[in-house]
């Protein structure tokens, strides 16, 4: 450019004059150069994307719960135990009041020396669970330098937690027996009278009835309509069957016993343990629930596992039908997709003929935050891809959730990214873990971007990828994002499958050469080759290592469950010493009383273990059809088995202690 200098200044006023009229003429904002606060926005990033207060308190959710029923039935017991106790103290004059403070005063005490030895218990608890996320579930976090991290504030909210979900739990537990007369309290009368009854009948009657409408209306949604999410479907359905089948249970123990139990053989023996079930209905359908919820957590966890197959390879799968993801480190200029394109690259000859037998899709990349499942940190600028008018068309991936509308979209989701807005909204898609859990979006939410010229861009999510290789990616049409990122030129991102639509035409041979061929003809660009299956076991490896922690504690609270049902039966054996001596002094044997007392045991077991199964296949129903499942039956039902052992071997504690009552002094009190 040859500019003149009218004015007669000097070179040097000339060339000062001229650039400080170039700065203000071009500011930065409109030359691209955007300014940022890279401290604060690094101590943002740093802060994580993921709560592990909460991710703790999540696992441990059923442990907490468990822990929770334990301590309401452990108080219940002992309060029942001392039943005439309360009888008396209201018969002298005490109010229901006074009876009460008296017990939550006891309650609170146990309660703060249990918050007090809970807080060093709680301390090794969160200490065991970060060694297991650096060793056992370090795919989980992906983040070695994990350490615990003690305050006294958090110390706080321990104890005060821990103590008002024990006193909670005590006072629900206190509740109920306040309700009884004097006279019923002395004379042992514990159970609901006839009007108690019947109230707890049509709560549950109630609840089964809108439990079960619940279950049956997400399936039918989830069958019935593309738009609704199948598998958080399917798991308001199994939660809605859990909870109708738990009220079936409390209907069930709540009706009248009828008809003759007495008959030759075992059975009869078996069919009155059964009824004995019924007696204490509050304490059974407490323990019963607590095993029905925890083997609904173990199941359905252990049946949501993926691993990535053959089959993904098909164009529904999590692949879309690729057998190869390649990225460069600077943007290819030529297509691979045309020949020309590979020619202008100097692929090889070799390399080009196996090139023929595949289907290459190059897609722009503007580089930002991975925003998978790999990253802990939170994602400020997600990284975009722009796709073609021929990978729209030829659609392919597995879609969670859409926001089609006409039948073009309902068939191919991917023709949302042809959609204007009025207010210059970018449709996008990207992967349901990475738009729930990293970028908290959802269909219809709006992220705000800065584009190439500093100006802020909306990008309008339109569609969410179900366990698909593009978890790092939010992706818009390619005219889309050559409007927002003009200057980025050329292809980052390069994919290839077979000939067809699925992987069909290439063996393992043509892979490997293909991967082989590429990175070393095109190593001057960075370009790096990866088998799309080995990128999908990755992203799956942490969504399994979360079910096995899930499912690790779970299982705990399964065996608090277990444990509490063992209390419960060796409460009822103490409650019916007396009644259990009579039989043996008119001739039932110990081996008779043992049958019944486990009958009833075994009863509750296998309902809860029964009800929790059911439900959670139910929940996990489209995983397990599904390509990719990884479910080990196997392990899972040695899982229940092991339950199922440990809670009939809680059942045989409680037959011994049944025949081995002393036989004079128990019928003394009958």
């Amino acid at each position: 450019i040859y500019l003149s200098n009218p004015n007669g200044m000097s070179l040097e006023q000339a060339e000062l004059a001229i650039r400080d009229g170039i700065m203000d003429s071009l500011p930065p904002d409109k030359m691209g150069m955007v300014f940022t606060a890279a401290k604060r926005d690094a101590l943002k990033a740093g802060a994580g994307s993921t709560d592990f207060s909460g991710l703790f308190i999540a696992f441990s959710f059923f442990v907490i719960l468990a822990a929770a029923i334990l301590v309401a039935l452990s108080f219940r017991l002992a309060t029942e135990r001392r039943s005439a106790q309360v009888g008396l103290l209201m018969a002298i004059g005490f109010t229901r009041r006074d009876v009460g403070r008296v017990f939550l005063g006891e309650g609170a005490i146990v309660a703060g020396l249990g918050a007090i030895l809970g807080l060093p218990t709680g301390v090794g608890y969160a200490w065991l669970m970060l060694t297991g996320l650096r060793t056992w579930w370090s795919n989980a976090v992906n983040a070695p330098f994990l350490t615990l991290h003690v305050t006294p504030m958090s110390l706080t909210i321990g104890f005060v937690g821990g103590f008002f979900v024990a006193m909670f739990s005590v006072w629900i537990a206190l509740r109920g027996m306040m309700t009884k007369s004097p006279r019923g309290l002395l004379a042992g009368a514990l159970r609901d009278d006839a009007s108690g009854q019947a109230g707890k009948q049509r709560g549950a009657r109630l609840t089964f009835v809108l439990s079960l409408l619940i279950g049956i209306g997400a399936t039918i949604a989830a069958l019935g309509s593309d738009s609704v999410p199948r598998v958080p479907a399917f798991f308001a359905a199994g939660g809605g069957l859990l909870l109708a089948g738990l009220a079936a249970m409390a209907l069930w123990l709540g009706r009248a016993t009828g008809g003759e139990a007495i008959s030759a053989g075992a059975g009869a023996m078996m069919r009155l343990g059964m009824r004995n079930a019924k007696r204490q209905r509050s304490r059974s359908v407490m323990t019963t629930s607590l095993i029905a919820c925890a083997t609904f957590v173990v199941v359905a966890v252990g049946a949501n596992r993926h691993q990535a197959g053959e089959d993904a390879h098909k164009k529904g799968g999590g692949t879309g039908g690729f057998v190869l993801i390649a990225k460069s480190s600077t943007a290819l200029p030529f297509d691979l997709n045309s020949a020309a394109g590979g020619e202008q690259l100097g692929i090889s000859v070799d390399t080009a003929g196996t090139l023929d037998k595949a289907t290459t899709m190059s897609l722009r990349r503007m580089r930002g935050d991975d925003s998978s499942c790999l990253n802990l940190y939170q994602v400020k600028r997600p990284e975009i891809l722009g796709v073609s008018k021929e990978w729209i068309g030829r659609g392919g991936f597995a879609f969670a959730q859409s926001a089609a509308e006409s039948d073009a979209e309902l068939d191919n989701p991917w023709a949302l990214l042809n959609r204007t807005y009025d207010d210059g909204a970018v449709p996008a898609i990207g992967d349901m873990n990475t738009l729930m859990w990293l970028l908290k979006l959802g269909i219809g939410d709006d992220m705000t971007i800065v584009d190439e010229r500093g100006q802020d861009a909306k990008l309008r999510i339109v569609g969410m990828l179900s366990g698909s290789i593009l978890q790092s990616q939010l992706i818009v049409a390619e005219d889309r994002f050559v409007e927002m990122f003009p200057s980025t030129s050329g292809y980052g991102v390069v994919l290839i499958g077979g000939a067809g639509n699925d992987a069909d035409g290439l063996s393992n041979e043509d892979i490997k050469a293909l991967s082989d061929g590429l990175e070393n003809d095109l190593s001057s660009y960075g370009f790096d080759a990866e088998p799309t299956l080995d990128v999908l076991n990755r992203y799956r490896a942490i969504e399994n290592t979360y079910m096995s922690a899930f499912q690790a504690l779970g299982g705990l609270g399964l065996a608090i469950g277990t444990i509490g049902l063992a209390a419960v039966m060796l409460r009822n054996v103490v409650e019916r010493r007396s009644e259990l001596a009579l039989l043996r002094a008119l001739g039932y044997s110990p081996r008779m009383l043992g049958t019944m007392v486990l009958a009833e045991n075994a009863a509750l077991l296998v309902i809860g273990l029964g009800i929790g199964t059911i439900s959670a296949l139910i929940a996990a129903g489209p995983n397990i059809v599904s390509t990719g499942a990884l479910v080990a039956w196997g392990s899972l039902f040695a899982t229940l088995a092991i339950v199922a052992i440990v809670g009939l071997l809680s059942g045989v504690l409680a037959v011994n202690a049944a025949v081995r009552a002393p036989l004079v002094t128990a019928l003394r009190s009958e």
